[in-house]
């Protein structure tokens, strides 16, 4: 196309005159090229005579121009006095130009005059646009508020308000979705106070399409980033008054030889493992040979590579890793760090492997750590050039569990986890840089045992979007939580790419991203060697690919369980709520942000009376939604009360508050009428409905055995609502 040979060309004659970025003039003569406008513009010479003043000033059309200071070291013009609003006579300019001469500290290159454009000022008259390429996802185009305040606006809408961020791997929905929300889309499409919209929302779609189509052919190469801002509406079209773009300076790195992903199923299911790097103490290789004892793993098919071992569990043991009488599915490495290198690249030359589980750290974290994941990768790609290699996940990884696969790997003591024998399976797993988090969250959503926990450590072969990739596949699988620290490079693109794929099939990527301000991206550096990607590109990119972007761990635990409790349950907006205690009912009021409160019909209304006068409680519960039924109503009246809720045809989903001291329920015995019944309704409606247990350890059995029978159990009225709002907004959008 004639624009990308002109941009080539631009940043060609750049690189020539030693620059790293296009000036502002070279910009905007590229901008019709895109479909947008530029103001009308003269460029000046570092010393311009009188004559050129003059036939620029005749150029212009408006009686008064702008003049901006051309120099390659300067980006924001305004914050070295680089720009002056002056009359569109020639002694003025004259003299504007001498000042700025005056004032500058920097290597002129010139100077720009433009043509004074009449335009909105106020919120939503002044637009950010951009393409920029990142190392986590590749090009993308953002979309906001601009102008000078852009920045503080930006900071100020750090929620989903802010700024559109599109990648052209989504698909239209995505796109849509990207747009959904946006404070500038809607200031600019969406018609205000009666008045017409200043654009309609197609014409900005396609103006973004465009972007996107330049962006993949211009990032990383030639350009690193252009940015107009601010861009203006005017009668005559979007104007762009300021424009900037940076060259690309990154050596391109040739691609590495592909991963044999399939390799992963022998990781999560393996039918025969070796482990190295167990001792006679319980170190941590000795306790993942009792964790896959202890989880069912045969024991014929579990080696331990130890010389001079006789007896370890019971397991056959080889001297040596060229002993092992086959080529393992898995290789599990729990060495000293110094040792892995070569212990490594042994299995890799002798083929040994189908899968190597790297637990130690120090394989990057630190410049000591460094040479050693060098090492392993090139020694991956070696043999992968040659079509053979293993896939390694880790290092710096507490392990694996898979139920599926039957295997644990985490070097964990039994008696700290959750008993299996009381675990209910449920559709989740857990997807994390952090094998602490896997863990913890695990214990925390127990009684439900997820299908998989997979630490991914920091990333030496296989990635987050490696595994995501290949969990798309498991059809018993609603919700993947995942805990990202950081991408390998391009690694996020693929990663978007399976959400998105996942989000059509109606399962549901949970995304939490640590590291989003200076001191948690520095701790996560120390703590994985990740790359730490953008916050607001991973949260809009994950949001539009169809995750979920949680902004705390406890609301990631409450979508975890809304995720497999209401899977195959019918969900809509209408929502009904009961408590026992009036705080509860208030909460639950005013954090309903998206959800419609049900409009209870006259039948449902007159049998809620009934079952308070039956109760003498008919003087203190007012029929309302949210219903106060009071801490006096029992076992049978609640659920009476519920079933009732439920049944009202205007409601789609039902929130249960049980606030668990009141004498009147029998919350202490876990076994008692009200689990029961509370079970007996959760199986005989297809309703969405969850229980609230606002209380302390004393009331944990209560919520384990909702819990086990299917119900999911928030702990706060606040957090269910506001879970449930989430869940159902996604779920409509997403899975239908």
């Amino acid at each position: 196309m004639r624009v990308d040979l002109e941009v080539r060309r631009a940043a060609e004659a750049a690189r020539a005159a030693g620059r790293a970025v296009l000036l502002e003039p070279e910009v905007l003569d590229l901008l019709p090229l895109l479909g947008l406008r530029a103001p009308a513009h003269h460029r000046l010479p570092a010393e311009p005579s009188e004559a050129e003043v003059a036939a620029a000033c005749a150029s212009l059309g408006s009686d008064e121009v702008v003049l901006k200071l051309i120099a390659p070291s300067v980006i924001h013009k305004t914050e070295h006095g680089g720009v002056a609003f002056v009359p569109r006579r020639d002694d003025a300019v004259m003299g504007a130009i001498a000042r700025m001469r005056q004032g500058a500290c920097v290597a002129i290159e010139g100077f720009l005059l433009v043509e004074r454009v009449v335009h909105d000022p106020g919120l939503g008259g002044e637009l950010l646009l951009s393409l920029r390429h990142t190392p986590d996802f590749g090009p993308v185009v953002t979309f906001g508020l601009g102008g000078r305040r852009s920045e503080t606006l930006a900071e100020a809408l750090r929620s989903e308000r802010g700024q559109a961020v599109l990648a052209s791997l989504l698909a239209p929905a995505g796109r849509d979705a990207a747009l959904d929300g946006k404070l500038a889309v809607d200031l600019l499409t969406a018609g205000q106070r009666g008045a017409p919209p200043r654009l309609p929302r197609a014409e900005l779609a396609g103006l973004l399409d465009r972007w996107l189509a330049r962006a993949d052919a211009w990032c990383p190469d030639p350009l690193a980033e252009l940015e107009l801002n601010p861009v203006v509406l005017t009668p005559d079209g979007l104007i762009a008054l300021d424009a900037f773009a940076r060259l690309s300076t990154a050596t391109p790195i040739p691609p590495a030889p592909p991963r044999p992903l399939a390799a992963i199923h022998h990781l999560l299911a393996p039918r025969s493992i070796a482990v190295v790097g167990v001792s006679r103490d319980l170190n941590p290789g000795h306790r993942v040979v009792r964790s896959l004892l202890d989880g069912g793993f045969d024991r014929e098919r579990l080696w331990v590579i130890k010389p001079g071992a006789e007896d370890i569990e019971g397991c056959p043991t080889v001297s040596e890793l060229a002993a092992l009488p086959t080529r393992v599915d898995l290789l599990v490495v729990a060495v000293p760090a110094a040792a892995v290198p070569d212990l490594v690249e042994a299995a890799i030359a002798g083929d040994h492997a189908a899968s190597i589980l790297v637990i130690p750290g120090a394989m990057g974290e630190r410049a000591v750590g460094q040479a050693r994941r060098e090492r392993l990768v090139a020694a991956l790609s070696r043999a992968r050039e040659a079509g053979r290699g293993p896939v390694i996940n880790g290092g710096n990884c507490l392990g694996i569990r898979s139920r599926p696969g039957g295997i644990d790997t985490m070097f964990l003591p039994e008696e700290k986890l959750p008993p299996r024998e009381e675990a209910v399976p449920a559709p989740f797993a857990i997807l994390s840089q952090s094998g602490a988090i896997t863990v913890s969250r695990a214990s925390k959503l127990a009684p439900l045992s997820p299908r998989y926990l997979i630490s991914v450590g920091n990333q030496i072969d296989l990635t987050l979007g490696d595994h995501l990739a290949h969990l798309e596949s498991d059809p018993d699988l609603a919700v993947v939580a995942c805990y990202v620290e950081g991408f390998r490079p391009g690694d996020g693109r693929a990663f978007l790419e399976a959400t998105q794929h996942m989000a059509r099939e109606g399962k549901l990527v949970l995304v939490h991203h640590a590291g989003r301000s200076p001191a948690g991206a520095a701790a996560t550096r120390s703590h994985t060697a990740s790359i730490a990607s953008d916050a607001v590109v991973l949260r809009e990119l994950a949001r539009a690919a169809g995750a979920l972007v949680t902004e705390s761990l406890d609301e990631l635990d409450d979508l975890i369980r809304l995720g497999c409790g209401w899977r195959e349950r019918r969900i809509g907006t209408r929502v009904a709520a009961l408590s026992n205690a009036g705080y509860e009912c208030v909460t639950f009021a005013d954090a309903a942000d998206g959800l419609a409160w049900a409009d209870l019909g006259a039948a449902t209304r007159e049998t809620l009376a009934t079952i308070a006068d039956e109760r003498g409680l008919g003087e203190l519960v007012a029929v309302d939604n949210p219903l106060d039924v009071t801490p006096m109503l029992d076992d049978a009246g609640l659920l009476l009360a519920a079933q009732t809720l439920l049944a009202d045809p205007s409601v789609d989903l039902a929130l249960l508050g049980l606030v668990p001291m009141t004498p009147a329920l029998s919350t202490l015995d876990p076994a008692g009428g009200l689990v029961t019944g509370l079970g007996e309704l959760w199986r005989g409606r297809r309703e969405a409905f969850l229980a609230v247990v606002d209380a302390g350890a004393q009331y944990q059995p209560l919520a384990v055995a909702l819990q086990r029978v299917g119900i999911p159990v928030v702990s706060a009225a606040d957090r269910a609502m506001r879970a449930a709002a989430r869940y159902v907004a996604w779920r409509r959008r997403w899975s239908g």
